[in-house]
């Protein structure tokens, strides 16, 4: 599968914990590759198992600018942004750039990964606004203005260009302290 543009999705798993049909949920796995230049960046994934974001078999791709959470403490998880191999042939020339995961797990030749940061639950009230369903962040949060603008997106997941600081953010939303209302809405 070729030539994939994944951007701007929220993906959650529940938003009622009371829920009894609660069940561990994938976010976006792709297990049987090979997947080449795919762009999979500005995306929300809320889940409660380790595939997050999940490739076996990516080439010439890129992974960007998206955050990750994982919603309890619970096994399967915590949640990752992975690369691996499939059917023998390792992930190669990949660019993992500006996310924010509970963690992270690259396998492959010339994985470059940088300005991405590990979250957890125990630093999500630092991190976002309302943790785990609103995950703009909130004013001086460490994910402010510390990524990398190469190959980066030019708008966040609502259209915010980026940066608007003095530099890109981590994660899916690009942080604007002036905004009280977006698109009529809080």
């Amino acid at each position: 599968m070729s030539n994939v543009v994944l951007r701007g999705n929220v993906f959650i798993n529940y938003t009622d914990p009371s829920n009894p049909l609660n069940a561990p949920m994938q976010g976006i796995g792709c297990f049987d590759g090979q997947f080449v230049n795919w762009r999979v960046e500005n995306n929300i994934v809320i889940t409660n198992h380790w595939h997050g974001i999940s490739f076996y078999g990516m080439h010439d791709s890129f992974i960007i600018n998206n955050t990750v959470v994982d919603i309890n403490d619970s096994t399967p998880g915590p949640s990752w942004i992975k690369t691996a191999a499939y059917g023998g042939i390792d992930s190669n020339n990949v660019v993992v750039r500006n996310n924010l995961a509970n963690s992270f797990s690259l396998a492959g030749q010339n994985i470059i990964s940088d300005h991405n940061a590990e979250v957890d639950a125990s630093n999500f009230n630092q991190l976002f606004i309302n943790p785990p369903y609103n995950l703009q962040l909130k004013i001086n949060s460490f994910a402010i203005d510390t990524g990398d603008a190469s190959v980066a997106p030019i708008i966040d997941i609502i259209g915010t260009t980026r940066p608007y600081g003095i530099a890109h953010d981590l994660g899916a939303y690009e942080y604007r302290g002036d905004v009280i209302f977006n698109n009529g809405f809080d």
